[in-house]
Formats: structure tokens, sequence, C-alpha cells
């Protein structure tokens, strides 16, 4: 799942046979939202996000993991809101 849909085509040819989605995570997922995973990877993508839309998007996530499913996250974070902006010059 991408927002980008370059990053999508260059994903589709490095992994012809996985299954790729382009949506906003903060807007409708459709069916996606009807499916159940073992596992969700969320790789440098929170960080983009405030505090309450990290919330929101971990529950939904979370939603979506079977009985004993794991959620695992990998990211970078900042102290500030300035830092953060700083580190994107």
């Amino acid at each position: 799942v991408d927002f980008s849909a370059e990053i999508l085509e260059q994903a589709k040819r490095k992994a012809p046979g996985a299954a790729f989605r382009q949506l906003d995570l903060l807007g409708a997922w459709g069916d996606l939202e009807t499916l159940a995973f073992d596992a969700i990877v969320s790789a440098f993508v929170l960080h983009e996000f405030g505090a309450d839309a990290k919330l929101g998007l971990v529950q939904r996530l979370a939603a979506l993991l079977r009985p004993n499913g794991r959620l695992v996250v990998g990211d970078i974070s900042f102290e500030t809101a300035e830092a953060r902006d700083a580190a994107y010059k």
C-alpha cells in the first residue's frame, strides 16, 4: 500500500507477483478493511502524521489483525516538530 503511483510502479517491477494498492491512509480503505492479516508492517510512514492521526492509523491497522497477529512499525521520530522539519531541509 502506498499513496504514490510512481512508487507502486517501481515496486511492481521488483515484485511482479505481489499485490499492491494505492490509497490515502487517512481516507477510505474500501475492501481492504474487510480483510484479516497475520502481520502488518509499517515502514517509515507514521512519522508523516500528527499524534491523533498516528493513533487512529494504529487502531485501524490493529483491527485488521487476526488473533495473535503482529503490527510491526519501523520508523523515525523527532523530539519536536521543528527538529522533524529541519531534517527535511
